[in-house]
């Protein structure tokens, strides 16, 4: 939940609060991670996130340096969230190939012109799929 500073963005502020004992750690890739411990019963978990991250634009939608811990291969693997339907795979035909920065970025600009972009809370619930079919995104990490 916390974003890392870096050759293409700066993290300006960044609060994580939830009721609990939450407790920061780095992860096997040097990503921060957080752990909620919680020691009663409880029915439901509300975790608030806020903060500011400046970005810059990508020369030709690249980031230039490594590619990072994290092989690149592990972004290409289908999870049940973002297993692709038809309309994700049509969405996805629309651009010729996907062999250069120039061709990853149209691909964003096809999404983006497929889902309006609403700048409030998040409800991270449902698949890719079922948010492409309702032409919506949410969020509150985009400036």
């Amino acid at each position: 939940m916390t974003p890392a500073s870096g050759s293409s963005q700066i993290v300006r502020h960044w609060h994580v609060e939830a009721l609990g004992k939450l407790d920061a750690a780095r992860d096997a890739y040097g990503n921060v991670l957080h752990t909620l411990v919680l020691t009663k019963p409880h029915g439901e978990i509300h975790v608030s996130v806020s903060g500011e991250v400046e970005t810059e634009a990508l020369a030709d939608g690249r980031l230039f340096g490594e590619a990072g811990p994290i092989p690149l291969e592990h972004f290409t693997c289908a999870t049940a969230l973002t297993a692709p339907d038809a309309a994700i795979r049509e969405l996805a035909q629309r651009v010729p190939a996907f062999d250069t920065p120039a061709s990853l970025v149209a691909l964003a600009e096809r999404i983006a012109e497929c889902m309006a972009y609403r700048h409030e809370q998040a409800d991270a619930t449902g698949t890719a799929a079922q948010a492409l079919g309702r032409g919506v995104g949410h969020g509150i990490m985009r400036t």
